[in-house]
């Protein structure tokens, strides 16, 4: 059994909840009774808030004097820290770190953080054990909370929570908030009352982001453990549960292992000292173990498969890049053959258009020779037909010679002029015709060299030709065969995927097929399990009764022996009070005693002195008197048998008084360790009690500050406003504010006060 309960502070939260703050400003009783009106306070965003960098005690100062209140230094001052942390940006990535534990909080102080984390202020852990929340001010940061989202832990140790008017707050935050991951409840009584509890467990059932919920020493019953188990079952995010020193019992522990069959996402229950056998415990962590182990099973899956599926594509990518890369390079080259194709192409298009105006040129010059022959054909047309003519005169000139041989005479003359003139004009023509054959030989051979030149152009036109279609020819054929290497390797590099694919896949199928005999194998275990789950649970049904009355008869006896031993640590303590004040007055007389012993010890010692010295004495009277009297020597001798004797019996009882001495001074010695032990308690509480006091001493002497301040300010005023109208009116200022005939200033009324209040101690303060 567990049931072994850790030692509690006795009535912690009582002693707390039992003080009252005294000597608050009069707006906190006025925003604790008018909590709706103080929370719809409209919210005004700094130009700090809108860029994200919160000045947080400045916020802080500015919605205290917004409720005419004055701000803490001990609260303004972790509000600094964090906002320098920010500013500086040492604090954590998602947010600062806020602590006031141990600080008692007013409303207004609690109203002022809630409207602070109301603008989304960025506080990632907010620490606020052992606080004293007011019920009104809870409320108001618990709205705040509701709207933040940077929140993730929220400490509440130690806050006395038990009654609705906070739980219920509590839950409706739980409903709202999603961000919030860790809420520690330690050191509260929310389970005091079972309907309280149930509207806490109402949120928890919504809530969709609490991780850890810490409810260590919450006087939790077992109606609560089951109400608490039933909205575990709906909520889907809790990891981590810690009901350590409740009273939850065998129900509430049952109701937890009915949930764990339902919800799979708890890897955590601690339940030690609840009053729960060590064997449901033990179940208990054995299927938290299991689980958790099966979570590994499933987590190392799935990083086996990231990791084969990060391999896959790792492989696909760089092949993928070697592809892109020859992709790359035959892109290159192709357009390097299309490069020098198109130069080709242009070159021979400039060719061709060379000879393109060569072939005009050859049309113009041939276009000139033709009109030339036509020329050349013209003369010898006409030369002909001075031939006819010639040959015609010729027969005439027959026919005249014939007919005219008479006038041969006459006609010699006429005729030598005639023939000098046709002589003249016959190499006239000749000379033209030898002209006229010199330039059609030289546009002849002209055009032989164009001819020629005609012929060199077509001779380099078809060997461009040539070498572009051999260029071409090549280009196709490395464009072929790097076609056909491409196609080599994309087909060995596809072999070689379908071939690391195929591993791979062999690979993963073998590891399913290991992955699910393993599992087959915790299948078969948890068969077995089950199995032996069911046959425990038939043991246990069979049990239940026998153990339903065993429990209830133990119980029966424990909270006998409980309030029997709380009667009795109750009668021991008492008696351990009255046997404290009774030792303190034995120990008291015992040292009286004592005191006396040592006297009567000393009276002891002089007289066994004196009775050495008496029998030295008498030893030397007896030395002297041997001689005199036997008498004497006899009536000695028995006198120092009886002092022998007599002092014999006084050492004998100064030996029993000295071991009765030491015995006291250890029972002493450990009253004193106890008294000690007591006293420290005390002093402790005493220094608690008086930090308290000069807190409320410090906060009274700022107030009584600020009241003199104010003196001397209306003082100041009320003198400068004399004066004024002195000038005004020409009358002189009054006797009261002025000074007395040596020029020295009376003293004003709050220096006085001051004075009077410095000169007259202190009264102490009750608590």
């Amino acid at each position: 059994m567990s049931g072994t309960r850790k030692p509690k502070i006795a009535n912690k939260a009582k002693s707390k909840s039992s003080i009252k703050l005294k000597d608050s400003p009069p707006c906190l009783s006025q925003a604790e009774d008018s909590n709706d009106s103080l929370s719809d306070f409209p919210i005004t965003k700094s130009k700090a808030e809108v860029t994200g960098n919160m000045n947080l005690k400045k916020e802080y100062t500015r919605y205290c004097k917004l409720y005419s209140s004055e701000p803490l230094e001990f609260v303004s001052a972790p509000l600094e820290q964090a906002t320098m942390c920010q500013a500086s940006g040492t604090s954590d990535i998602g947010g600062v770190t806020i602590d006031l534990k141990g600080r008692g909080l007013r409303g207004v102080d609690c109203i002022a953080l809630g409207k602070i984390l109301a603008s989304n202020a960025s506080i990632q852990h907010l620490n606020l054990s052992d606080c004293l929340l007011l019920p009104q001010g809870f409320q108001a940061l618990l709205d705040g909370v509701s709207k933040n989202t940077h929140l993730e832990v929220f400490e509440l140790r130690g806050n006395n929570i038990q009654f609705a008017n906070m739980l219920e707050p509590l839950g409706t935050m739980l409903k709202v908030n999603s961000n919030l991951k860790s809420l520690i409840m330690e050191w509260n009584q929310i389970g005091c009352t079972k309907d309280a509890f149930q509207i806490f467990c109402d949120g928890l059932s919504i809530n969709s982001g609490l991780e850890h919920l810490d409810l260590r020493n919450n006087q939790i019953s077992d109606e609560c453990a089951i109400e608490l188990a039933a909205a575990l079952k709906h909520n889907k995010v809790m990891r981590d549960l810690d009901l350590r020193w409740n009273s939850i019992g065998v129900k509430g522990a049952r109701a937890f292992y009915d949930v764990l069959n339902i919800n799979s996402t708890l890897t955590q229950v601690q339940l030690g000292g609840n009053f729960v056998p060590e064997e449901i415990v033990q179940h208990i962590d054995q299927i938290l173990k299991q689980r958790n182990k099966q979570e590994e099973i499933v987590k190392d899956y799935s990083t086996r498969t990231t990791l084969l599926t990060r391999q896959l594509q790792k492989t696909e990518e760089e092949y993928q890049n070697e592809i892109k890369n020859i992709m790359s390079m035959f892109d290159a080259e192709e357009k390097e053959y299309r490069r020098v194709i198109e130069e080709n192409q242009n070159q021979i298009n400039r060719l061709s258009q060379e000879r393109q105006e060569e072939v005009e040129k050859n049309s113009v010059l041939q276009n000139d020779v033709n009109g030339l022959r036509k020329q050349l054909g013209d003369s010898l047309e006409e030369v002909e037909m001075l031939r006819k003519s010639l040959t015609q005169k010729d027969d005439r000139l027959t026919e005249l010679a014939s007919s005219f041989k008479a006038q041969t005479g006459d006609l010699e003359n006429t005729f030598d002029a005639k023939a000098h003139e046709l002589q003249v004009l016959s190499e006239s023509l000749s000379q033209e015709k030898t002209s006229l054959l010199m330039k059609l030989k030289t546009t002849e051979a002209e055009l032989q060299l164009k001819k020629g030149e005609v012929e060199q152009l077509k001779d380099t036109i078809t060997a461009l030709n040539q070498t572009s279609e051999q260029l071409q020819k090549q280009f196709d054929e490395r464009l072929r065969q790097a076609k056909e290497s491409w196609t080599g390797f994309q087909t060995e590099v596809e072999s070689a995927e379908r071939k690391e694919i195929q591993r791979l896949e062999s690979q993963m199928k073998d590891m399913n097929t290991s992955l699910m005999e393993h599992l087959k194998v915790l299948e078969n275990k948890k068969a077995d399990a089950e199995e032996e789950v069911r046959r425990m649970k038939m043991l246990l049904v069979t049990s239940k009764s026998e153990t339903e009355e065993a429990l209830a008869k133990l119980r029966a006896e424990l909270a006998e022996e409980h309030n029997s031993a709380v009667k009795n640590h109750i009668e021991q303590i008492t008696k351990l009070r009255q046997d404290n004040e009774r030792l303190e007055i034995e120990v008291n007389r015992l040292e009286s005693q004592v005191h006396k012993m040592e006297i009567e010890n000393g009276k002891l010692h002089r007289q066994n002195d004196h009775l050495k010295q008496q029998l030295s004495q008498a030893n030397e009277e007896l030395c002297e008197a041997h001689a005199s009297s036997q008498t004497v020597v006899c009536r000695t001798k028995t006198e120092l048998k009886d002092t022998s004797e007599r002092l014999s019996k006084e050492e004998e009882a100064n030996r029993m008084l000295r071991s009765q001495l030491h015995d006291l001074q250890q029972q002493v010695a450990t009253l004193s360790v106890k008294v000690t032990k007591l006293s420290q308690e005390k002093q402790a509480d005493m220094d608690f009690w008086k930090l308290q006091i000069q807190r409320r001493e410090d906060e009274l002497n700022r107030l009584k500050s600020e009241d003199m301040r104010r003196a001397a300010l209306l003082h100041e005023a009320f003198s400068v406003y004399m004066r004024g109208t002195a000038a005004a009116t020409g009358l002189p200022i009054p006797s009261p504010f002025c000074g007395d005939y040596t020029g020295q200033k009376t003293k004003t009324a709050p220096e006085k006060k001051q004075k009077s209040a410095r000169q007259q101690p202190e009264k102490p303060k009750e608590n």
